[in-house]
């Protein structure tokens, strides 16, 4: 008996067998696509979708991958990659206490500034670090001998240029809490709660229970209804300097203590008035407390500088958690590093990617994704997705993206799919956009990066979140 050609035979039909497996998977691939464009809820619809071999090069499938789409929050991954690049993983951002003009036996003749550096996350409950932070400066002000301020508890917002809103964002954005703007100074993430008291049946008028924090200088008006809803069916309206809210829409009936989150009004403000009262429970009186939008040319002497949290930490809560604040921040950040004299970070943060990607189609307004102006392809997308692999900052990146079933924005998908724990993403969905980008590994071992951007479909959001599971499960298969 020829042993060798048995052992022959038997390698060469494994490896027929192989081939016609792979073949089935791409070909259950490209049907699960085509299933996925077709039907009345696609006719109208936008797609641009890759998917590549990060070790290869290979496009394993792709519709449309040079057509540029709404992102929604997709685009937090390009200010936070830009962000990780630009500062690395240890960075911190610091806010700066000091005094102008002269202590004398004890009492201050001068002003105390709070000098924001831009640290997005400012007090947050999001970090722990944060925990009694206006304590700690009202501590250091006191052991710098100041026992009376003969002036005003200033709060200097120059760090980044006057215009706080992003372009294309809507009245209806920027007085909610998704909505609220970057400034130098943040804090509590620019947003407050408002719990409302509901009526027992539609029509009927709503209170307010509490605010928090409290705002003491803020004008509410409550126009909000109790309607026949089953959730938060209100907005709130206001600008950032403008300290009157305005509350509209409906709210469910038979609630003692519905919160709505909105964004504070003059956020800096409501920091310098909150230190002042710190210091005033140390006896340590002041006269008021003012916001400047540019520096003062007084000369200061520092009290404390007051680190943030790490970048590594602040983009981990930002991709997971997709904050909007934290993410316009870093927009600003990077700007600011990129361009210093230059207002607008979009120019400078497209300009970082021009010889580091294929920037065709590129458009970038906000570092959040709430502007509809933005617009990527599926192509620049997974590109900057494959640049970071090599980057020496992957780790953080890839470990700050919501991972299949588990975490984040994604933690209700993929369930018990090959998916579930093997994908990881950044979503994005606004009205009529749902969006992906990220990576995945498949059931073969290939390490894949993807995005997938829908926009103009005409289901629902949950029809939507549906097809595209399907489509990313069976990517997932090969």
């Amino acid at each position: 008996m020829n042993h060798r050609k048995t052992i022959t035979g038997t390698f060469a039909l494994l490896a027929l067998a192989i081939i016609l497996l792979l073949a089935e998977t791409a070909k259950g691939q490209k049907q699960a696509l085509n299933t996925f464009l077709s039907g009345n809820a696609m006719k109208h619809a936008s797609v641009s979708f890759l998917a590549v071999d990060l070790n290869k090069g290979d496009t394993l499938l792709q519709h449309r991958s040079g057509t540029s789409l709404c992102p929604a929050s997709v685009t937090k991954i390009i200010s936070t990659a830009t962000a990780l690049e630009l500062f690395g993983a240890a960075h911190t951002f610091s806010t700066v206490i000091s005094y102008s003009g002269k202590i004398e036996n004890g009492v201050l003749n001068g002003n105390i500034y709070i000098t924001g550096g831009g640290d997005p996350a400012l007090g947050s409950k999001n970090f722990e670090y944060y925990s009694g932070f206006i304590d700690k400066w009202a501590d250091a002000i006191s052991f710098a001998g100041i026992k009376r301020i003969n002036g005003k508890v200033v709060a200097d917002v120059s760090w980044f240029a006057s215009s706080q809103v992003p372009d294309g964002w809507t009245w209806g954005d920027i007085g909610n809490y998704f909505g609220a703007a970057p400034l130098s100074l943040n804090v509590y993430d620019n947003e407050f709660t408002i719990t409302f008291k509901t009526g027992t049946k539609p029509g009927d008028s709503t209170s307010v229970v509490s605010f928090s924090p409290v705002i003491p200088y803020m004008k509410f008006i409550n126009r909000v209804k109790t309607g026949n809803v089953s959730g938060d069916n209100s907005m709130i309206y206001g600008s950032v300097t403008d300290n009157t809210r305005t509350a509209e829409g409906f709210l469910p009936p038979g609630r003692n203590a519905f919160e709505v989150r909105g964004a504070i009004p003059m956020p800096p403000l409501l920091l310098a008035e909150q230190v002042r009262t710190a210091l005033a429970l140390k006896g340590i009186s002041s006269d008021t407390s003012q916001v400047i939008f540019q520096s003062d040319t007084v000369k200061t002497k520092v009290i404390l500088s007051f680190p943030s949290v790490t970048l590594a930490e602040i983009i981990n809560v930002t991709n997971k958690s997709s904050m909007n604040l934290y993410a316009e921040t870093l927009f600003r950040q990077a700007g600011k590093k990129l361009s210093p004299n230059n207002p607008s970070p979009s120019d400078a943060v497209s300009e970082f990617w021009k010889d580091k990607i294929n920037t065709s189609g590129f458009f970038i307004e906000d570092g959040s994704g709430l502007s509809r102006s933005n617009a990527f392809t599926a192509g620049n997308l997974v590109e900057l997705l494959r640049y970071m692999k090599k980057s020496k900052n992957f780790e953080v990146f890839y470990n700050s993206l919501p991972v299949a079933g588990k975490s984040g924005t994604i933690s209700s998908m993929f369930n018990g799919t090959i998916a579930e724990d093997n994908l990881r993403a950044k979503s994005g969905s606004l009205n009529r956009v749902r969006c992906y980008a990220g990576y995945l590994t498949t059931r073969s071992g290939k390490e894949v990066a993807f995005a997938l951007l829908v926009n103009n479909f005409s289901c629902s959001q949950s029809e939507m979140k549906s097809r595209i599971e399907k489509l990313l499960v069976a990517v997932c298969e090969q």
